[in-house]
């Protein structure tokens, strides 16, 4: 939101009706999750909620707004279906990397060469650790 002292631009708020225009409530929607991910993704860093408040209050937001943000983040159902989607997301991406992997090395020839694909396989592993670590 802009012109109102509030400068944390989310960057995605710019989808709009069918008309071309974007409601009032409709921005205000955007911008409450834009908020409500960026603290996820600070907690997800380890920070306090009085950091992410103060992160919050420094990008101009209001302190009873701020407060309510990191109060609705910190939930435990939020938390949850975050590291709920953390935990899937890894363990889709691991086994990607390892079973591209093992078709690569079936399919290699005797003596013959096979691709690893070791950056899956631990951006996977890091999505599970994040997940476990997040998780209520």
């Amino acid at each position: 939101m802009q012109g109102r002292g509030c400068r944390f631009d989310p960057g995605w708020l710019h989808e709009h009706r069918e008309d071309g225009r974007m409601t009032k409530e409709d921005e205000q929607e955007k911008l409450g999750r834009a908020m409500i991910a960026y603290a996820l993704e600070q907690f997800a860093q380890g920070r306090t909620r009085q950091a992410v408040v103060a992160d919050l209050q420094a990008k101009g937001v209001p302190l009873p707004v701020a407060t309510l943000i990191v109060q609705i983040a910190g939930s435990p159902n939020v938390l949850r279906a975050s590291a709920r989607f953390d935990l899937l997301l890894g363990a889709v991406l691991a086994a990607i990397g390892i079973g591209l992997s093992v078709w690569s090395y079936t399919q290699a020839k005797p003596g013959g060469s096979y691709v690893v694909v070791v950056g899956l396989i631990l951006a996977g592993l890091s999505m599970l650790w994040r997940g476990l670590n997040r998780a209520p």
